[in-house]
């Protein structure tokens, strides 16, 4: 029987609640959970099909060439986010629309508690490129290289607008809109976690995973209290340029500034070092705030982390099995199992110990 037929002919506890046992809840939320997760897996399978096909064409075209999309930024951003955002994305969606779904209750965040989330955020950010850069150069023995930093790192200002604006408003709208109004019937809690790992994982790298898994966490917190897409939008879109693009207009400023690369500037003795203070200057005070935004946000999250807000769910999980309710089922296992492969081979290819091309 399908999930909307069981909707239809649920009984009605008072109050609009469903009249199931905790066991009904559970195979209900697991099965949902399930799929949603198996629409996720059609969005990394179907992206990543398209994206061989694709390469393969640039190649026939330019002959054979492998060089051909490495020579061309353009098309090494049409190969990476066309296929994802034109076809996977519809995809996706086209398997989780039957599902009913139900849009957060309308609410507002007040403007100081807009700047602890803020805060909150940095601190992820920070935090988990730390722990995630620590944990990529230890598997590889140091040979990793973020592919997000050769992103950004490439000329032109194509890549600018995808990373900065077309990025966050798609996986705000998968991630948030399409999954929590799904899943939030079983959970504002469970909701949001499942929301902010399934995001971790769609990243598929592991410089990535820990601080989109904690965004994810701010950003599904802000949806489920007001109910709209434009805060967490507006906030994906902040996060992505403090943490990817002004770092890399400042370095290139500095670069300008000293006539010579960062990587050249950084070997310098350091007598010579001294010369470039006034070039360093910028980086080095946008770095200061940076960290200094993250030690506030941490003291933050530790003082209100236990004033968070949650609202009953229609058909709450039952404390103690939520975790097997929405990982311990085959869509889950699935999109779990296929994101790491993807991830354990872009490390390794980034580390030059495996070539996909």
């Amino acid at each position: 029987m399908s999930e909307t037929m069981d909707t239809a002919t649920e009984p009605k506890r008072p109050g609009g609640f469903l009249d199931l046992g905790d066991d009904d809840i559970c195979q209900r939320a697991s099965r949902r959970y399930s799929r949603v997760s198996f629409a996720l897996l059609l969005l990394i399978v179907v992206s990543n099909i398209a994206g061989i096909g694709l390469s393969v064409v640039v190649m026939v075209m330019n002959h054979g060439d492998p060089q051909a999309l490495t020579a061309n930024p353009l098309l090494q951003l049409a190969v990476m986010f066309v296929p994802m955002y034109v076809i996977g994305v519809p995809v996706a969606w086209l398997v989780m629309r039957p599902m009913p779904a139900k849009t957060p209750n309308a609410g507002k965040i007040a403007g100081g508690h807009l700047v602890v989330l803020f805060l909150v955020a940095i601190f992820f950010m920070q935090a988990g490129n730390i722990v995630g850069t620590m944990l990529a150069q230890l598997f590889t023995g140091g040979k990793a290289q973020n592919a997000i930093e050769q992103l950004v790192g490439m000329d032109g200002w194509l890549q600018f607008v995808v990373i900065t604006l077309i990025a966050p408003v798609i996986e705000e709208l998968v991630f948030r809109k399409f999954l929590i109004d799904r899943t939030n019937r079983f959970g504002e809690k469970a909701a949001i976690l499942f929301s902010a790992l399934a995001f971790a994982l769609f990243h598929t790298n592991l410089f990535q995973l820990f601080y989109t898994f904690g965004l994810g966490l701010v950003l599904g917190y802000m949806y489920v209290r007001t109910g709209k897409l434009r805060l967490p939008i507006i906030f994906h879109v902040a996060i992505n340029a403090l943490g990817g693009i002004i770092p890399v207009l400042l370095l290139r400023l500095v670069e300008k500034n000293a006539g010579m690369s960062f990587a050249q500037l950084t070997a310098l003795p350091q007598e010579r070092l001294v010369e470039f203070l006034g070039a360093i200057i910028p980086l080095t005070i946008y770095n200061l705030l940076m960290y200094g935004a993250a030690v506030a946000g941490m003291i933050l999250l530790i003082i209100f982390a236990k004033k968070l807000r949650f609202e009953p769910a229609k058909d709450e999980l039952p404390k103690g099995r939520a975790f097997k309710a929405v990982c311990i089922n085959v869509g889950f296992i699935l999109y779990f199992l296929v994101c790491v492969l993807l991830m354990v081979l872009n490390l390794l290819e980034s580390a030059g110990i495996l070539n996909l091309n």
